[in-house]
């Protein structure tokens, strides 16, 4: 195993019956059973197999031939984790300088703020556009942020203020969206990224007084949850991108549109007739065709988060609401979220989500689902 890296910090939380581990150079929080947790974390304190052995042993009746032995199977799972995680950087351009070229100018009003964007190509306008369309404006006023999305050479790239904020390959579209979005976040509520305990790959469903956090795959329902809501006076704060502050642990809204996938059409257009009307789009990357819906409702106060929900749309069941573990909704909810990486705020984030609880919910009875999320709104702790 690698040495340790200067600076490394290695803290640990009791989650249900088991270990959080933060890992701070990294920025991962691993999930555990106790011992396999304090293996761990000697290991990511470079102390050798064979000198933790007697340790792990004396504490779990066992040999040191059969604690060296799990030992080394940990460090051998924990190095292949490693290598699956490790990010390709190698194709990021720090010096790319924007083009000269613009295929679109757009302005948007976002929370009283104007934006003015530059979009370089259709490809670099069509990637984040059109979940904001429903924000533009034609004000003469002068913009108070300039973005420019950058396409050149199959990179694509982003400047806010004439700051470079990141170059991805075009396949990599997905992070330039998160980079569109998260500097459109710091702007208009006027707080830097750091100063954010997270942005979770989320559906935040409000009844303007808290919220419930519905996260699951892509895929799973979070839109159309939404989306139904929505068509029955419940508030969306986003449909998959979630932004909580760092200092009070309330959510915001992300005013960007939802995007709702084909097999949803149906069930969306009875609600909103004009859904269809909008513009069908294909992403082949991710094998999906969606349209967008405008949310009804742009009030950016934020309100505390009552209970994380995994949410599950599955046609065999009718409707199952149920506690889970707090160990297992984190398992599923943090490697798709982007955290703040300090040792101040993964404390803060642990404690925040240590305070909610948690459930799993599959259904395919929209009825019971909605009855369910207005009953957890309303009810008294």
């Amino acid at each position: 195993m690698a040495g340790q890296k200067k600076g490394r910090q290695v803290l640990n939380f009791s989650l249900g019956n088991k270990e959080v581990l933060w890992i701070s150079d990294t920025n991962q929080y691993v999930v555990a059973e106790k011992i396999t947790a304090n293996i761990l974390k000697e290991l990511l304190y470079c102390l050798k197999p064979e000198d933790i052995a007697p340790k792990i042993a004396h504490e779990n009746d066992i040999t040191e031939k059969e604690a060296c032995d799990l030992i080394q199977h940990i460090q051998g799972m924990w190095s292949g984790n490693m290598a699956r995680q490790k990010s390709d950087t190698s194709f990021l351009k720090q010096e790319y300088e924007p083009g000269t070229r613009v295929f679109s100018k757009k302005k948007y009003e976002i929370n009283t703020v104007i934006f003015e964007v530059e979009y370089e190509s259709p490809e670099a306008e069509w990637y984040n556009h059109p979940k904001f369309a429903h924000l533009e404006t034609g004000t003469k006023a002068d913009p108070e942020h300039f973005f420019r999305v950058g396409d050149s050479e199959g990179f694509l790239s982003i400047w806010v203020n004439g700051k470079h904020e990141g170059t991805w390959k075009r396949e990599e579209n997905h992070f330039l969206s998160g980079r569109f979005s998260m500097k459109i976040i710091e702007k208009i509520y006027q707080k830097e990224e750091l100063e954010w305990m997270g942005v979770f790959h989320a559906a935040g469903i409000s009844d303007r007084r808290q919220s419930l956090l519905f996260f699951g795959d892509s895929g799973s329902g979070k839109s159309t949850l939404s989306a139904l809501a929505m068509a029955n006076g419940l508030d969306v704060l986003s449909d998959d991108f979630l932004p909580v502050d760092s200092k009070n642990g309330l959510v915001h809204r992300f005013p960007a549109a939802l995007s709702i996938k084909k097999n949803a059409y149906d069930l969306v257009k009875i609600r909103y007739p004009e859904f269809m009307e909008g513009m069908e789009y294909n992403n082949p990357a991710f094998g999906k065709t969606y349209r967008y819906l405008a949310p009804r409702n742009q009030n950016m106060e934020a309100v505390p988060c009552k209970a994380l929900i995994e949410v599950i749309y599955d046609p065999d069941i009718s409707f199952r609401l149920k506690k889970i573990p707090p160990q297992d909704a984190f398992a599923k909810l943090v490697p798709d979220s982007w955290i703040n990486a300090s040792e101040e705020n993964a404390k803060n984030f642990v404690n925040w989500f240590r305070g909610k609880k948690h459930y799993s919910l599959k259904y395919s009875d929209n009825v019971q689902m909605i009855e369910a999320v207005k009953k957890l709104l309303n009810e008294n702790e």
